[in-house]
C-alpha cells in the first residue's frame, strides 16, 4: 500500500507486475514492461487457448499487469509491450483507477487483449494508445465474487485514446452470464479507431 513503482525513461524491465489488494498505488514513468520472456501457457502446462473464459479470468502469473481487488490505483506514461495474455487486467471489485498515457504495443500473440476491465467502478482511461491482437478496451462484469455477490461494472470512461485492433474489436462489453450482474454508464468519447477488424464496437 501506498508505494510508487518508477519505470525510468530508457529502461526495459522484463517481468510483469500483479497488484493485490492494495490502496494508494502509483505505476509511473516513460520505462517499457516488456513479457517476451514468459511463455505462453497455464501453470499446469496447457497453453491458454485451450482454457476456458473461466479459468483465464483466474490466471496472475501469465498476464502482463494484473490488478486484482485494488483501489486508488494510477498507471500513468509507461510502455508495456509483449504480452502472453490480456495485456493490463482489472478485476475483483476494483476502484477508483486512472489509466493516463499509456502505450500498449508490439502485441502479436494470440489473444493479447490491450485493456480488460472485469467487476470494476469508478475508472478512468485517457491519453492512451493501444495496439492489440485482439480487442483494444473491454469492459466485462466480473461474475461472483468471494461473498457471492454479482460484481457490477459501472461509470467507466475511456477518451482521447487511439485503438488500433488487428484482430478482435474495438470496444467490447461483456456480461459473463453470472445472474444480476450489471454493466453500466460506460462511455467511449473522443477516440480515434486506428484500424478495425470484426468490429468498432460490440
Amino acid at each position: 500500500n501506498g508505494q510508487t513503482v518508477c519505470l525510468d525513461r530508457g529502461a526495459v524491465v522484463y517481468g510483469a507486475l500483479l497488484l493485490e489488494n492494495v490502496t494508494n498505488v502509483t505505476v509511473t514513468g516513460r520505462g517499457i514492461l516488456d513479457s517476451s520472456r514468459i511463455r505462453r501457457k497455464s501453470p499446469d502446462g496447457r497453453y491458454l487457448r485451450t482454457l476456458s473464459t473461466e479459468d483465464r479470468a483466474t490466471l496472475t502469473d501469465v498476464t502482463q499487469f494484473m490488478c486484482v481487488g485494488s483501489e486508488n490505483v494510477r498507471v500513468e506514461g509507461i510502455v508495456l509491450r509483449d504480452s502472453p495474455f490480456w495485456t493490463m487486467v482489472f478485476r475483483a471489485g476494483c476502484r477508483k483507477i486512472l489509466i493516463d498515457g499509456v502505450k500498449i504495443v508490439g502485441q502479436w500473440r494470440y489473444n493479447s487483449d490491450g485493456i480488460d476491465l472485469c467487476g470494476c467502478q469508478d475508472v478512468r482511461v485517457r491519453n492512451c494508445f493501444i495496439r492489440s491482437f485482439d480487442d483494444c478496451f473491454v469492459v466485462r462484469d466480473g461474475g461472483r465474487g468471494a461473498n457471492g455477490r454479482p460484481q457490477d461494472s459501472r461509470n467507466i470512461r475511456c477518451e482521447n485514446t487511439m485503438m488500433w485492433c488487428d484482430w478482435g474489436s474495438n470496444v467490447k462489453a461483456q456480461l459473463t452470464g453470472s445472474p444480476r450482474a450489471l454493466i453500466e454508464n460506460v462511455s467511449v468519447t473522443k477516440c480515434v479507431f486506428a484500424n478495425v477488424d470484426t468490429g468498432g464496437v460490440i
